[in-house]
Formats: structure tokens, sequence, C-alpha cells
């Protein structure tokens, strides 16, 4: 290895970045984003060597960097302050141009309707990565596009549409409220939904989000949609607290026996039991396998 290699070795992830940019221009910046996002550029510019581990330098930075991804270097540089506007304009016109991409696969989705990887699948996870993690704000717009588009197309497959869902989540606005009311209607997106509009909806809502998570609780175990509803219920007890819980509970406790379908809701009260957080929410409803047993021993 020449001294050359080896200092290379030292340099920390910022400087690695500056050694990179240096001598490129913004329409370079902007190939090499559509590059990197489409896979076909897989160069690793901050990965740092297994030996250097232990070194002072990169301690901080190489449980970052051990397994770098494509993507990794457009959100350092999106997150990066000192970086021109003109060398910003080409990342962004970068991700636009991928973006232009997703529209396309999904105005003819054939390649976007199974599981399993393809290149577009591929490059929708990359761009959408990059856009949760540095949150662009010249990208909103695209984002929102992307995310109104595939609210009405179900043959989509459902990570696709939940992936969507998450990065235009990081824009979360009450302007927006509509179309995640709309989203709360698809498993795929459902929970993501739930997360962004407790965050934009007032807090005088607390009708809505009852019916919400009485429905999301619901759909799990009468349909076996694959939502974490339990997790929901919790972010929602930050917000509101547990008395608006245990009426949703005793809400589909009564809903259950007037339907004469118990096995939906005697599924939901086992799980809730296997915690000590939900199973609270059983007891304080007096739906608790101890309480329900008493009130059965009493008929």
């Amino acid at each position: 290895m020449t001294t050359e290699e080896r200092l290379e070795e030292y340099l920390t992830p910022e400087e690695k970045l500056g050694e990179y940019l240096a001598g490129k221009t913004p329409c370079q910046i902007r190939k090499i984003t559509e590059q990197r996002l489409l896979g076909e550029d897989r160069t690793f510019i901050f990965k740092i060597p297994t030996s250097e581990m232990e070194h002072e330098n990169h301690e901080a930075h190489f449980d970052i960097y051990e397994h770098e991804t494509p993507e990794d270097l457009i959100v350092e540089l999106l997150k990066k302050a000192d970086l021109s506007p003109a060398m910003r304009r080409g990342v962004i016109d970068g991700c636009e141009e991928v973006y232009l991409k997703l529209f396309s696969w999904i105005t003819s989705p054939e390649t976007l309707l199974v599981s399993g990887k393809n290149q577009e699948k591929e490059t929708i996870f990359r761009l959408c990565e990059a856009v949760k993690e540095a949150v662009p704000p010249e990208l909103e717009g695209l984002s929102h596009a992307a995310f109104s588009s595939i609210l009405d197309k179900p043959e989509i497959h459902g990570k696709i549409r939940k992936t969507i869902a998450e990065a235009f989540a990081v824009y979360a606005n009450i302007r927006d409220s509509r179309s995640w009311i709309e989203a709360l209607e698809t498993p795929e997106t459902a929970g993501c939904a739930f997360e962004v509009l407790l965050k934009i909806l007032p807090a005088n809502n607390i009708y809505f989000f009852k019916k919400s998570l009485r429905d999301l609780w619901h759909k799990r175990f009468a349909k076996g949609w694959e939502i974490d509803v339990h997790n929901l219920a919790r972010k929602m007890e930050k917000k509101y607290g547990f008395k608006p819980i245990e009426k949703v509970l005793s809400n589909l406790h009564d809903r259950s026996l007037k339907n004469s379908n118990p096995d939906w809701w005697e599924a939901l009260r086992a799980d809730l039991s296997r915690r000590s957080y939900s199973k609270k929410w059983l007891d304080a409803a007096g739906l608790g396998e101890s309480q329900v047993r008493l009130s059965e021993s009493d008929d």
C-alpha cells in the first residue's frame, strides 16, 4: 500500500466527501445522483476498512458506513450545509429525474406488482430512503405526487406503497390530512397514516381517532391486516391518555357480542394480554381474562 493510499484510509467521512466532490461540476453530480439511485454506481465513498475500526478518527463514524449503500452519498450531499447552491441543485435534479421514472412505472405498473427484487423496485426503495433521511424541501411536491398516485393503485405491491407513504410522511402537514385519511383504507399505508394524523390533526379530533383505532383493530384481527395496532394505540395514549383506548376496547367487545362472532375478539384479547402495557387497557375496561371469568361465574 502506498503512502497516499494509507493516508486516504485515515480521512474522516467529511474529508472523503470533500475529496470526492473536488473538480466535479453540478452536471456531473446530477448524473452521479441518478446513477446511484438507479443502482448503476455502487462505488464506496465512505466505507472504512475493517482494520481501521479502532482508529480514533473513525470510531464515531464506522457503524454508519460499515454497510454503505448507493444512496448514502445522496443523503450526505443533501445534508451538507456548505454545499454550494449549484451543486445542491445538481443533486435535486438527479433525484427529480428518478422521480419521473417512478411516475412512469406507477402509470404502467407491471414491474411493481409482485414481490421479490427488480431494478425498478430497488430504485424506489433507494430514492425513498434518501428522502426520509435528508428531508429535502425541494422534493416535497414530487413526494406528495408519488404518494397520491399510489392511493388508487392497490395492484402495486404493498411494500412499495408503504415505502412511498413513509417517504412522504417526513413532510407531514395538516393541508394533506385528506390524503392521509384516505390512506387509512389500505393495510400497507394505514399504520403510517394513523401516526401522521396523530401529529397533524388538532387534539379535538378524539372521536375520529377512537373510530380509526377501533376500525384498525377490527381489520387486524377480523380481516388479517398486517398492522402493529398496539403500537399505534400506545402513540395515541401519549396524546390522549388511556381512557379513549379503554372505550375503544369496550366498543369492540360489544360489537363482537352483537355480531355473535367472538373469535376475532378473543384473538385480540389474547394478544393484548401478552404485554403488560396493553393488559392494563383490558383491565381498565373490565375485559381482562380474570375479570371476564368472574363476570361469567356471576351469571
